[in-house]
């Protein structure tokens, strides 16, 4: 048990950090700071404070790794752009994926199950995508808050309370996907939303 960090790297530069246990740390699994052209994948980051912790950083790509039982986020993205996270599993955190003040981000293909209080909580951030995700069981699905221009596209959002919640948010687009919630879609004051081709079903759990 480390009583910090796992790992903490900053002002660097195509790294490649793969197979690695990152477990039990008070603060977070990888730190990075200022980190860019860097490939993260087939990890382990479990029961640290947040699993992985990226920020002023660019062109990182999250593959593959298991991110499960951190106390507060398991992947927590700040004021970084063009982040890839694809095909991660996301379990039982209390927010999945958390980003803040993040430009050009891409979440796909990732499992983001039972995290407490939100799946993806997209925050102050622009040209955010999440695609082709199974995001199911917590409070909220996906929280967008004071987000503009981001897309939801061929997610199966699935047995939270809220599926989608939107807060002082605009020119977003929810497009092709399904939603089974107790509540599906719950807006807050927002202008322009697009709402193409989804399928709500009655709220049930």
């Amino acid at each position: 048990m480390n009583t910090r960090e796992g790992a903490y790297i900053y002002n660097s530069i195509r790294l490649a950090i793969v197979g690695n246990s990152f477990l039990t740390n008070s603060e977070y699994g990888l730190g990075l700071l200022n980190v860019s052209e860097t490939g993260i994948s087939g990890n382990i980051f479990s029961e640290n404070y947040e699993g992985i912790f990226a920020s002023v950083s660019r062109i990182l790509k999250i593959k593959g790794n298991l991110i499960e039982n951190n106390t507060w986020d398991g992947v927590g993205i700040y004021e970084s752009k063009i982040i890839a996270l694809d095909n991660n599993t996301i379990y039982n955190n209390n927010y999945g994926v958390l980003n803040v003040e993040g430009k050009e981000i891409f979440i796909r293909k990732n499992s983001i199950f039972e995290n407490k209080q939100i799946g993806v909580f997209v925050d102050g951030s622009v040209n955010v995508t999440i695609s082709e995700n199974s995001i199911h069981g917590s409070n909220n699905g996906v929280d967008l808050s004071y987000s503009d221009k981001n897309s939801l596209t061929s997610n199966e959002i699935i047995n939270n309370d809220i599926g989608i919640f939107i807060e002082n948010s605009k020119g977003n687009s929810l497009d092709n996907n399904v939603l089974k919630n107790k509540n599906n879609i719950v807006v807050s004051p927002s202008d322009s939303i697009y709402l193409l081709n989804s399928t709500s079903y009655s709220g049930q759990r």
